[in-house]
């Protein structure tokens, strides 16, 4: 019953907003009808009027034709300028190519990054010892390869735990409970 007395007002609520709202439009259908505006009152008491806004300067170049005629036979430099501005992707045309000795190359030469990457791969690859361990409520996995059968019993893990699995590759680590958090970082395994 409560249900529909709140949907019977809310009814009731939106069809007064639809009354009040077709006022609204009629007031301004008759406004624009007769061609009257409204006009805000001014409040007397806000102070002064504001001062008139400054007037812009006498000097300033425009861009009608009259100033690309004094651009043309002598005129000011800023008209000058303007005028070129106006060119657009026309005034590409006036560059000339720059030569070899000019420009400055960011990039590295592709044979200096060829050798980094060879002198990269001629540094042998130091294999950590695996560890399985608990620090604090994280038991922590790190280094394994290619182990299939690592293994977190029930017993040993409870909801405030978390297992975080780092620098392992090629594994299967089973775990048998729940967990707060699993967190994997550089790890290629099955979980």
């Amino acid at each position: 019953v409560h249900g529909e007395q709140i949907q019977k007002m809310a009814s009731q609520t939106i069809k007064e907003f639809d009354a009040a709202l077709q006022k609204i439009e009629n007031i301004i259908a008759q406004g624009r009808a007769s061609g009257s505006t409204v006009h805000h009152q001014q409040k007397t008491s806000a102070g002064p009027p504001p001062p008139p806004p400054p007037s812009l300067p006498t000097n300033l170049p425009t861009l009608s034709s009259s100033s690309q005629q004094q651009s043309n036979t002598g005129g000011s430099m800023s008209a000058d300028l303007l005028n070129e501005i106006n060119q657009g992707r026309d005034i590409l045309k006036k560059l000339k190519p720059a030569g070899t000795t000019q420009v400055e190359h960011k990039e590295k030469p592709l044979n200096e990054v060829q050798k980094k990457e060879t002198n990269k791969a001629a540094q042998p690859v130091v294999q950590k010892d695996p560890k399985r361990y608990l620090e604090k409520d994280t038991w922590k996995i790190e280094n394994f390869i290619g182990d299939h059968s690592i293994v977190i019993e029930e017993q040993d893990i409870s909801m405030r735990n978390a297992v975080q699995i780092n620098d392992c590759q090629d594994c299967t680590v089973t775990i048998n409970g729940k967990l707060k958090a699993i967190v994997l970082s550089l790890s290629l395994i099955h979980i």
